[in-house]
């Protein structure tokens, strides 16, 4: 159902590979950063947009993979639903404006 929505079916060789052949990530990084790239853009005027730096897409992923344990599970999993659904802020300077 899912390939027929248009997700691709990833090979478990693949896999570890995205996850740099570390079973503790659990993040496929390089897709992961691609996606983001391609799907946030920051609204400047009524007219113009930009896309993410790279160190902004490389923050959020870091931010993603920094997940406070100390407080449980429980916490863990809201904070890491909370960053996906409501994303996070990040500065960036465009044209010399932050």
């Amino acid at each position: 159902m899912l390939i027929n929505l248009g997700y691709q079916y990833l090979s478990q060789e693949k896999v570890m590979k995205l996850r740099y052949n570390r079973t503790s990530n659990v993040l496929l990084e390089p897709i992961l950063k691609e996606q983001l790239a391609k799907i946030n853009e920051i609204q400047v005027s009524s007219t113009q947009t930009e896309k993410f730096t790279q160190s902004n897409i490389d923050e959020a992923v870091l931010r993603l993979k920094e997940i406070p344990m100390e407080q449980g599970y429980a916490k863990a999993t809201e904070y890491i639903y909370d960053r996906l659904l409501l994303g996070t802020t990040l500065d960036q300077t465009i044209e010399g404006q932050i």
